[in-house]
């Protein structure tokens, strides 16, 4: 039996930690909108480019979400639900930028258009929802925007510096914005613990 790995403060309240995680759980409609333009991805990526590389590498990401939200359904309530979530994150920051530097390799606009909003999508859904558990969103983003920074770095060309300073800038406001938001969700549940007491009393 695996031991339920603690990615969320322990030192908070159950009922704040158990709000949190569910703050984990993106809407049915997001995540259907968001799914439906990853099955389109690899259809217009092979339709504009015809790479089977950059092809493959947008069908898995799509494969990949469909075997996250079955997981997600089924075994929310387990030990490893937490943990797995956060090597399916990881997996697929990591399948992001093998897309984006193959889009940059084929040096087709468009594809790389396709491919950075694919990635701005769930830059924006992972800094949102999984801020509640920074230990789920900040290795997501982390793996999102390194190998990038690196990538244009090591580029001779000076825009490709341009690019990575850039990316390093947004990396960091991610980070920010991934810490402050979950400090507010905390305020925000202990208000309602607060206010959920106070009126008991009364009564």
């Amino acid at each position: 039996m695996l031991t339920k790995l603690r990615l969320i403060d322990p030192t908070l309240p159950d009922n704040v930690a158990r709000r949190l995680e569910s703050m984990l759980y993106a809407a049915p409609l997001s995540t259907a909108a968001y799914v439906l333009g990853l099955v389109v991805l690899p259809i217009a990526l092979w339709l504009r480019t015809g790479d089977p590389v950059v092809s493959s590498l947008a069908m898995a990401t799509v494969l990949l979400i469909a075997l996250r939200i079955g997981f997600v359904k089924l075994y929310r309530s387990t030990p490893a639900y937490l943990p797995t979530l956060l090597a399916f994150g990881v997996v697929y920051s990591v399948l992001l930028v093998a897309l984006i530097v193959r889009a940059f390799f084929l040096g087709d606009d468009v594809a790389i258009a396709l491919v950075v909003i694919a990635a701005a999508g769930y830059l924006a859904g992972v800094t949102i929802r999984a801020a509640a558990v920074p230990a789920l969103a900040i290795p997501h983003g982390s793996v999102l925007f390194a190998p990038l920074i690196l990538v244009a770095a090591v580029a001779c060309e000076s825009r490709y510096w341009a690019v990575a300073i850039l990316l390093t800038c947004h990396w960091i406001g991610t980070l920010q914005l991934i810490n402050t938001t979950h400090d507010r969700s905390v305020l925000s549940c202990w208000r309602r613990i607060v206010c959920r007491a106070s009126r008991s009393r009364t009564r």
